[in-house]
Formats: structure tokens, C-alpha cells, sequence
């Protein structure tokens, strides 16, 4: 038993919302005999218009209908969701494949690499970008590849101030092709 390990790592998320332009929609997850497994979920329209997935322009046209929306959404679910797993359409981020010969030994020092790789794509200043990487294939001798996420922070925030409003707090903001994909994955290493 590893006392500590279990303490220290953080809970997931209570349920995922997914935001299109024309809807949100909830799941909740639940362990039940020992298997996770999704459980009630719930659906709610958006106006036309009210979201606009854009990588680099406002993302919520309409922030008050959209917030509404989310409150009902949150309201239908079977509990109250404190902390949620957020995910936005894939338009809203760029997500690229960075190759590198050779890897820092320093996490600050990949960190900075990274950036300043993305930071030649990107249409505004890389200051204002929120920027993720996980690791992919080896390349040759001490290289790898990487995943990169890339998302303007001030459109990150408005996605996540829809959750605010509805009094859930965002622990996890992800894609929606690349939560499809991480639940494929993680389908196929579960045990059965």
C-alpha cells in the first residue's frame, strides 16, 4: 500500500463538460465494483452564435447566454460538480508536433525550447499564449518529439468563467480530439 502516493495524487475531476457551438454537455464518472464507469449526463442548447470556436478572436459572443446555459446544465446533473474537467473545441487551440535532436536535462530549460518554438507559429505574442507538451516517440540517439498545445490565455479564461459562474471550479482544460483519443487510450489499458 502506498500511503502517500494515493494522498498526494489529485482526485479527478467530479464530471467533464464539453463545449460546441451549438451545445454543452455533461458526464459524470463513478467508481462502481471496483470499474470506473460514466453515469448520468445531461445536455444543453446554446443560441446560435453564442459560442464561436476561434484560435484567436473571442471564443463566447454571447457570455450571458452561455452562462446560463451552464448553470442549467450543472443544475441537472445528479450532484453538484465542484471541480470539472473542461473541454474546449478544437478550433479555440493550435496543436503541433515538435521534433527535437537533442533534450535538456533541465524541465525549465525543455520548457523555454518549447516556447520558443511555438512562438514562431503563433499569430499574437507568445507571452499571451498558454502552452502544454507531452511527450511523444524517441527520435534518433537523444531526441523526441513532442505534442504541443498552444491557446491565447484570455480565450482559455473565457471558457473557464463559464464554469465559474455555474460555481465549478475548471481542474482539467483539454481539446475535444485529444480527450477523445486519451479515452480511447486509456479504454485499451484498462483491464478487463
Amino acid at each position: 500500500m502506498c500511503l502517500f502516493g494515493s494522498w498526494l495524487a489529485s482526485r479527478p475531476p467530479d464530471a467533464a463538460i464539453e463545449v460546441t457551438p451549438d451545445r454543452l454537455s455533461a458526464a459524470v464518472g463513478a467508481a462502481r465494483d471496483g470499474r470506473f464507469t460514466v453515469t448520468p449526463h445531461a445536455t444543453d442548447p446554446l443560441p446560435a452564435g453564442a459560442v464561436v470556436p476561434s484560435f484567436t478572436s473571442v471564443n463566447l459572443t454571447d457570455g450571458e447566454a452561455a452562462a446560463a446555459a451552464m448553470r442549467r446544465l450543472i443544475d441537472r446533473l445528479p450532484s453538484r460538480p465542484k471541480r470539472v474537467a473542461l473541454v474546449l473545441p478544437d478550433s479555440a487551440a493550435k496543436v503541433s508536433l515538435v521534433r527535437f535532436d537533442q533534450i535538456p536535462s533541465k524541465r525549465d530549460d525543455l520548457d523555454q525550447l518549447i516556447r520558443w518554438q511555438v512562438r514562431k507559429s503563433l499569430p499574437f505574442p507568445a507571452e499571451d499564449a498558454v502552452v502544454t507538451y507531452s511527450p511523444g516517440l524517441a527520435v534518433a540517439h537523444a531526441g523526441r518529439e513532442y505534442l504541443v498545445v498552444a491557446a491565447r490565455r484570455t480565450i482559455v479564461g473565457e471558457y473557464e468563467a463559464l464554469c465559474d459562474a455555474a460555481g465549478a471550479q475548471p481542474g482539467l482544460v483539454d481539446l475535444s480530439t485529444l480527450s477523445l483519443l486519451n479515452m480511447f487510450l486509456a479504454s485499451r489499458s484498462a483491464p478487463t
